[in-house]
């Protein structure tokens, strides 16, 4: 089952709240995890068990109520394999029966409301069966006798509270449809067509001594058998009547479903509305239609269904470039009316993949018939769940036809989605908040269905402008990373990504920037993304190199970053606070940075070089090169000094000797001018 985000744009406000359950019942009515009032559900295709003879031997509920599940409790019911219109059915000879094992109850069972469907076929109309209901058949009854004495009949509660009209023909499948409350009696329906009323509707309360069973007595089949302890609405009748009359080529009153090629008939569902009440969800194999509020009128539906070809990627018949794609499944609609709706096209359901990825490259495809290429609408997709991709259609767009999901880029957007989620940050915080995370591309609604945050290997982060997450937790392990706000990674470490891109800030309090296992060139690269690393706070040593586009120099007053390890700055480095120490006192081995713009050196903040007597004596072999004798600080741009510079711990030239305690060569490189502006102290080596 899944759950629908609302996309109305009247409800951002409170989007976060506005989740309606998927309708999985017959024709979208109900939901079968047997939380709803939809109870029993058993359908000829589906849960059947019989031998290699076609015996049948049980029967199971295909709502979530395993106490309705039917065995054998006599005779031999046999399977008919192609009963009607290619569905099989379960035939009866008068003496067999299926029950289930346990007593009943109310939890679970009618009382004094029910919505009864059933598709049956009589061999004679001179039998007298109890088709279904409750067993044995006492004066307090919920029972449907089909035929009985050349009629048909329904019980809720005492014998004298019951609706009965003639039977029909035999040897014809029919649709039958039982159906009351206190308020207003009991009604009968064949074929979707009123037959009979009662004013009077009882109240069953024998479960506790009775068991429910079908085919008692019964000469004749059974392909489906639908029950709801509630009397559903008008419109939700209608649509529950086209699913079983267009599944199983049943010609029925209020027929929505006309038009479509004869091989239409596999999920059929519906939204619509009456004077006394709506159906504005359902959903056919992954694909959900949601009625748009307010645009919904009386005796307007939508009936859509598919013609059971299996759902893979498909090229064909498609003019969306060389990278288009489309799903193979496609959906017959039907429209009574004009309203506007929502498609949902979710790609876990519908064919079996995953998330869905660039949602501008989905396109809404149509065509009127069977055959020839299929038109892109032209419609913009939104994400509903990671794995939803989401069409706002105006209902004098909607024409009858076939509708299917298409890419324009199978590579970026594939149809049938990817594994990867992509979270958005919807407002600043922990990492591990799940409130701070949309699906939603534009960062603007809330869409988090599961709670949760960035944490499989599998999920691409996006962290937007303007927006600051600060990371709680150590060890994040995620695709991957966009910073185009700021990522302040405090002191946690471990973290692994695939990519880095973005033109934001990545804030560090250690020797703590992630690996990223497939390269950060956007983030490093002029004319690309352009980032930058601030490290901060307290002293500390970064021991790892690593590359950058802008480098900042941020510690607390006082306190000293010492790089340990070659650097690479593509940007400019800015001390703007603290000092920065080039080595340790202990490293022998010289450093090399290199920054390829400008070196800003702000007031009241130094540049150092650490103590040990780090030197190569064979670096600098060769004309040109006695500056590769130390650590080498390479400067494509100017270097700005309002601060204090001493890249020398000598406290006086000495001219005779090389230094032994730290010094630093500054190498002007390029072809363009620059500049050394020296506007405090600045000993150089």
């Amino acid at each position: 089952m899944k759950k629908l985000t609302s996309l109305l744009v009247l409800f951002i406000t409170i989007y976060s709240q506005t989740f309606v359950w998927a309708q999985t019942g017959p024709g979208g009515v109900g939901n079968n995890d047997g939380s709803g009032t939809l109870k029993a559900w058993y359908k000829s295709n589906t849960g059947l068990s019989y031998d290699g003879s076609q015996i049948v031997t049980s029967w199971e509920n295909q709502v979530n109520i395993s106490e309705l599940n039917l065995d054998i409790v006599t005779g031999s019911p046999t399977r008919i394999p192609t009963a009607i219109n290619t569905w099989s059915s379960v035939s009866f000879d008068g003496s067999s029966r299926l029950s289930t094992t346990a007593n009943l109850n109310s939890s679970y069972f009618p009382t004094d409301a029910a919505s009864v469907f059933f598709v049956s076929f009589a061999d004679n109309l001179t039998q007298s069966n109890n088709i279904l209901g409750s067993y044995p058949l006492e004066a307090d009854r919920f029972a449907g006798l089909s035929p009985s004495s050349n009629n048909s009949t329904f019980y809720m509660g005492g014998v004298g509270n019951s609706v009965s009209s003639s039977y029909g023909s035999a040897a014809t499948f029919y649709i039958n449809s039982f159906m009351g409350n206190a308020a207003d009696g009991l009604s009968i329906y064949r074929d979707n067509t009123l037959q009979n009323n009662a004013a009077t509707a009882g109240t069953y309360s024998g479960h506790a001594g009775h068991t429910f069973q079908i085919g008692d007595a019964l000469e004749g089949d059974i392909t489906e058998i639908i029950i709801f302890n509630e009397k559903i609405n008008t419109a939700q009748r209608n649509v529950v009547n086209n699913y079983l009359g267009a599944k199983y080529a049943i010609a029925i009153a209020n027929d929505l479903f006309t038009g479509n090629d004869a091989s239409y008939f596999h999920d059929i569902a519906g939204v619509g509305q009456e004077s006394d009440g709506n159906n504005m969800l359902a959903q056919s194999a992954g694909v959900y239609f949601q009625s748009n509020a307010g645009t919904l009128e009386d005796s307007e539906y939508i009936i859509f269904g598919h013609n059971g070809t299996t759902n893979v990627v498909s090229t064909a018949n498609i003019a969306l470039g060389a990278d288009g794609a489309r799903w193979a499944r496609d959906w017959y609609v039907d429209q009574t009316g004009e309203h506007n709706v929502t498609i949902t096209f979710d790609l876990t359901e519908g064919i079996a993949g995953g998330n869905a990825q660039n949602v501008s490259n989905y396109v809404l495809l149509y065509r009127s018939g069977t055959t020839g290429d299929y038109s892109d609408l032209g419609l913009s997709a939104s994400i509903g769940d990671a794995d939803q991709v989401v069409f706002s259609v105006l209902g004098s767009n909607l024409a009858d036809g076939y509708y299917t999901l298409g890419t324009i880029d199978q590579t970026t957007s594939p149809v049938q989605g990817a594994s990867n989620k992509t979270w958005y940050t919807l407002a600043s915080g922990d990492w591990t908040n799940p409130n701070i995370w949309t699906l939603d591309p534009s960062a603007a609604l809330p869409n988090n269905p599961t709670a949760t945050y960035p944490h499989f290997a599998t999920d691409k982060v996006i962290i937007k402008t303007g927006k600051t997450i600060d990371m709680n937790v150590s060890s994040i392990t995620c695709n991957d990373l966009t910073v185009d706000g700021r990522l302040d990674l405090h002191s946690t470490s471990g973290h692994t990504f695939n990519t880095l891109r973005g033109s934001g800030k990545i804030l560090m309090e250690g020797d703590n920037f992630p690996t990223f296992s497939g390269g950060t060139t956007h983030f490093v690269t002029a004319g690309q993304g352009e980032g930058t690393v601030v490290l901060y706070g307290s002293s500390f040593e970064m021991t790892s190199a690593f590359e950058t586009y802008n480098l900042e120099i941020a510690m607390d007053a006082g306190e000293t970053l010492t790089l340990v390890a070659n650097n690479t700055v593509n940007g400019n480095l800015t001390v703007s606070s603290g000092t920065l120490q080039i080595n340790n006192a202990s490293n022998t081995t010289p450093l090399s940075i290199d920054v390829a713009g400008n070196v800003i050196v702000s007031s009241g903040t130094s540049v150092v070089v650490g103590s040990a007597n780090a030197t190569d004596g064979t670096a600098d072999n060769g004309y040109g090169n006695y500056h590769k004798y130390y650590h080498v600080l390479r400067v494509g741009g100017n270097f700005i000094n309002n601060g204090t510079v001493h890249l020398t711990n000598l406290v006086v030239p000495d001219y005779d000797s090389r230094a032994s305690n730290g010094a630093v060569s500054l190498v002007f490189y390029g072809a363009s001018n620059a500049k050394l502006t020296c506007n405090n102290t600045t000993d150089l080596y």
